[in-house]
């Protein structure tokens, strides 16, 4: 009986360690979903900043 228990205890203790990983990996991928989001979503407004100066030089010059 004594043998049960202490593999019981165990796998209970491994069971504890693998919802820990499992919890830290999930963490990860948000912070990183959400890094990798804003990085996305700064890029997106440098690239439209970029495209509307080059839209209004282009009108610029078409005016002259």
């Amino acid at each position: 009986m004594e043998k049960l228990n202490e593999k019981i205890d165990y796998f209970m203790i491994f069971a504890a360690f693998i919802v820990a990983l499992l919890f830290t990996a999930k963490v990860i991928s948000l912070v990183l979903r959400q890094h990798i989001n804003f990085r996305m979503r700064m890029a997106l407004d440098f690239k439209t900043v970029g495209q509307n100066n080059n839209i209004k030089e282009i009108k610029d010059k078409n005016n002259k």
